[in-house]
């Protein structure tokens, strides 16, 4: 998935980490990004895809591994029910719907 990128912040730190979507569904992402990012605490995650942008997802890395390439690879779990997500029910029916359009545009490609 070449089209989509991810802002990532950590919550109460300062900076963002950048970075290319390798792998999403409406559940969860997995991004490749310079820098490592914690484990088990909340991120708040911005994505960019060229027919829509979805900001402030929560979320929580659950994996982070060094590639021998000099990038971290890095699971992030959704968590639209934390406390800390603002207008849960609207980001869920967002993440439904961008993910029906990345499966639409693989199909349209694979054709």
């Amino acid at each position: 998935m070449t089209n989509m990128k991810a802002t990532v912040s950590v919550r109460h730190r300062f900076g963002t980490h950048h970075g290319d979507v390798v792998d999403f569904n409406r559940f969860g992402v997995t991004i490749s990004v310079r820098r490592p990012l914690p484990i088990n605490k909340p991120l708040l995650l911005s994505l960019r895809h060229p027919e829509s942008r979805l900001d402030e997802v929560v979320g929580v890395a659950h994996h982070c591994r060094y590639s021998p390439n000099g990038i971290f690879r890095v699971g992030i779990r959704f968590r639209t029910n934390s406390p800390i997500q603002l207008d849960r029910d609207e980001v869920e029916h967002l993440l439904e719907m961008l993910e029906r359009k990345i499966v639409e545009s693989l199909g349209a490609t694979t054709t």
